[in-house]
Order: structure tokens, then sequence, then C-alpha cells
């Protein structure tokens, strides 16, 4: 039904068939409807919205996609190739240069020899162990472990890597010579990564020898692989000190008696007889005392009989075997350094200890480190003064020079107790009963 609008208000009102009035509901107008009907509002409204409707776009066909050619499809995959090699090729020399490998110097196979291998110590650090063995790569407990397993066999391969398990090895590198392979794992610590293992395998022809490095043990009661690298510093200015006295003078300069400042004691003498004064040090058999050789002028070793002895016919489920110890040593008329470099060393925390050469002479470098301590703890609190007496006991005749001011001392106490102590150790500082 068609519709107009009314004259007066605009509102439209529906046109009924036949209707010669019309009457608009919302102002109440009444007028006739349009003679021409094709002239409906309503119509020319939609005429009008038409009209003003855009008209809608053609779609166009997209012409079908060229197909590639071999010979292009093969050019776009070799170029390909080509940005993954360069790629690859710029890891590689990141790598080198000290990336994600870690190195820090560049390889060398000259410098991955025994005798170097040998100067790597617990407690350094990466850019060290390379300064000595030049840049390595990374590796891992299994590859040294195959290694082993391949030149000597599974239980060579599984000692190994009980060793390492003993200390804090967290990251492992390798260094690769001629025909000697290095394995150096480092743990973690305040100051970085310190050397906590070390071992190395030579390869002459089908034959395979193990050298020995050095252990570490994790734990509270373990090694401070912070204050290895400590004590090494001090070991290495104590080597430069211009005290010492060198070459085969230095042989000579050994023989002796020696005493530190806890007063334990090695007596060196001809033969290769080694006479210890230590409280800890097992009690020894006629037959069973340790002997030593001098190895050249910086070079020691020690030999410690096994205390197991296996009776005669009996079997036995082990060999019992002596135990070596390997020192470095640096000598002069008065004293005396002994530096651990036993592989594997389970005192590696001991490694430096200083002695004194006895008897004490006034004004010696015994007296002044041994001595002079002792008697003025005598003088002191009766904790001090009971160690002091003890330490001199131990001293022996060879703190003889310290008799003349014990008695002094003892005549002048009152305390009777004191003075029967400090006479009992003067009677012993001057070999009497």
């Amino acid at each position: 039904m068609a519709s107009v609008k009314c004259p007066k208000c605009g509102e439209k009102v529906k046109v009924r068939e036949g209707a010669e009035r019309l009457r608009c509901r919302e102002c109440g107008k009444s007028f006739a409807p349009p003679e021409d009907e094709d002239e409906d509002e309503d119509e020319r409204e939609e005429a009008e919205e038409e009209e003003e409707k855009p008209a809608p776009k053609r779609s166009r066909k997209k012409p079908p996609a060229k197909k590639l050619s071999g010979t292009k499809i093969a050019a776009i995959v070799m170029g390909g190739l080509l940005a993954l090699g360069v790629v690859a090729l710029v890891v590689i020399l990141i790598v080198r240069k000290g990336g994600k490998d870690g190195a820090l110097a560049p390889a060398d196979q000259a410098k991955v020899t025994a005798d170097n291998f040998r100067s790597v110590k617990p407690g350094m650090d990466l850019s060290e162990v390379e300064g000595i063995l030049g840049g390595g790569r990374s590796s891992s407990e299994n590859d040294m472990r195959d290694a082993f397993r391949k030149g000597l066999g599974e239980i060579e391969a599984a000692m190994e890597a009980g060793f390492a398990r003993f200390g804090e090895g967290a990251e492992w590198r390798r260094w690769d010579g001629k025909s000697f392979r290095v394995w150096v794992a480092f743990g973690k610590t305040k100051e970085g990564q310190r050397a906590a293992f070390s071992t190395a395998l030579e390869q002459n022809g089908s034959t395979y020898t193990r050298h020995e490095g050095f252990t570490t043990f994790a734990g509270p009661l373990g090694h401070d692989l912070d204050e290895l690298a400590a004590q090494r510093k001090k070991e290495d200015a104590i080597r430069n000190d211009t005290k010492w006295v060198r070459g085969a003078q230095a042989q000579n300069l050994l023989f002796g008696e020696w005493r530190n400042d806890q007063a334990n004691s090695f007596v060196f003498a001809a033969g290769g007889k080694l006479t210890e004064d230590n409280p800890v040090a097992f009690p020894r058999q006629p037959g069973k005392e340790p002997t030593f050789r001098v190895l050249d002028d910086k070079h020691i070793e020690i030999t410690y009989p096994s205390l197991f002895t296996v009776p005669p016919g009996q079997p036995s489920p082990f060999t019992p075997k002596d135990t070596v110890r390997k020192y470095e040593y640096l000598v002069n008329q008065d004293e005396l350094a002994l530096i651990e470099v036993t592989p594997h060393a389970t005192l590696a925390g001991l490694a430096l200890r200083t002695f004194y050469r006895m008897p004490a002479k006034a004004g010696s470098v015994a007296y002044t480190k041994l001595i002079a301590p002792a008697l003025n703890d005598v003088r002191g609190n009766t904790a001090a003064r009971q160690s002091a007496l003890y330490k001199l006991r131990r001293l022996g005749k060879g703190a003889a020079v310290a008799v003349p001011e014990l008695r002094d001392f003892a005549q002048k106490t009152t305390n009777l107790q004191i003075r029967r102590e400090v006479e009992d150790v003067i009677r012993v500082l001057e070999g009497k009963p």
C-alpha cells in the first residue's frame, strides 16, 4: 500500500485505493490524495536511495601464476645454502675469538705437552690455563671417559671419572696436541670458574699412557678453589724470591734437620735416610721408615713404605703400595720451602710448608720464627704458656738457645707449679733425662 506526506506536518499517510480524501493521524489535517500515484513519496525516496548507491566493482580475474623453471629453483636453493654458510662462518669466528665456546687464546698444538700440563695448577682460571696450553675447546666427562676407555680400558676410565667427581668440576675443557690430550674440569666459585681437576692421555702408536694431574675435594671439609688460587700466588711469590740458592749447591744445603712453626721436622741424611717427627704420622716399624731421593736441583721425592704386610703364603685381595710424594724445594742456609707437586695429592690445601734450620742459633731465622715467639708466650696466660712449653719440648736440643731465658724466668716466678714445668722443659733442651 502506497503512502504520501501530509502537506501540514510531513508525516506519512497511507493511501487507500479509491479514497477521495486522506486524513493525517498526527495533526488531523484532511487532504485529497495526489492524482498521479507514480509520484508516490516512498517510491521516489527508494529511487533516490538507489541512485546514491555506488555501482558494484567488477571483479578481475588474476592471470595464472607463471611456473618457475628448474634452473630458477636451483638458483634459489643454492642462494639459501650460501646464506646459511655465511652465518655458520660468522658463528665459528665468534667462537674462536672467545664467543660461545669460551676460548680466550688461539689453539697451539706445540703448547700441549707433558711439561706444560704439569704447570697447570688447581685454582687457575681459564685464561691462566690457556696461557700455558693455548686455546682449548668445550668437552665433557663422557668425552674424557670414552678416550680412556678406548686407550686403557674400562677400569682406568672409571677410576679417572671417579677422581673427577670428587671435586666441583662443572665445565670441561680439552686441549689436543700432536700425541697428547689434556682435560681440565672447572668448578664454580665466588670469583668465577677455577680448575678443580686435570688429567692427560698420551698416545705412542697403539700404546696409551695416563699422566696424572690434580684432584680437589668438594664439601665443607674439602678444598676452597679461591683459597688454592691465593695460595698458588703465594707460592709463585716465594719461588721468585731472590734469597734462595740455585743450582747444584741447593742439593747440598738440603741435608740436615729442619723444623716448622708447629715443631714438626724432617731430617735429611746421607743415603736417602729420612727421619720425620710429626704427631699425626703413623708409627713406623723398623724397616718401614720413609726414604727420600733428590731428583734434581728443584725436586725431591719422599717414599713412605706401606704399613700393611701380607704374611707369607697368605692370599691378599690387594697388593700393598708405597706412598710416593713429590715436592719442589727451595732452600738456603736458614730456610727450606717445600711445595707439594704430587699428582692427585689429597693434601693439596697443605701444599706449601716452610721449615727452619736447626739447631737454632741466636739471631738466626729459626730463633726469630720459632724460639722468640715461644719465649714470649711462656710469660703469657696459662693456655699460651702450656702451648709454648709443649712446642719447646718437641724442638728438643735444637732449641737449647732458649735455656738461659727459660732459667731466668723459672728463678723469678713465684708459682712453684710453673717453675717445675719450665725446669722440666729445660732438662729436655739440655738433653738430660
